[in-house]
């Protein structure tokens, strides 16, 4: 077992920990997805060509920085 001022030592270390930022992380944007949803492609469309055009709404997080107008997403 470790003493009480053992554990306040290390969690009091962790805690003053200063890292570097991400430069990278930060100038490149990148998304989260918690879930999307496909409300404008007509199903019948869908069920004819698997591969076809679709429009989707996509929610979750954006981070870095932000993404530029009329950027397209190739899944």
């Amino acid at each position: 077992m470790y003493r009480k001022s053992q554990i306040h030592k290390l969690a009091r270390f962790i805690s003053d920990m200063k890292l570097p930022p991400l430069s990278w992380r930060a100038t490149h944007p990148y998304v989260l997805v918690d879930h999307f949803e496909d409300y404008y492609s007509p199903p019948e469309r869908v069920h004819m060509d698997k591969k076809c055009v679709r429009n989707i709404t996509l929610d979750g997080y954006l981070r870095g920085c932000d993404i530029k107008k009329g950027t397209k997403c190739e899944v």
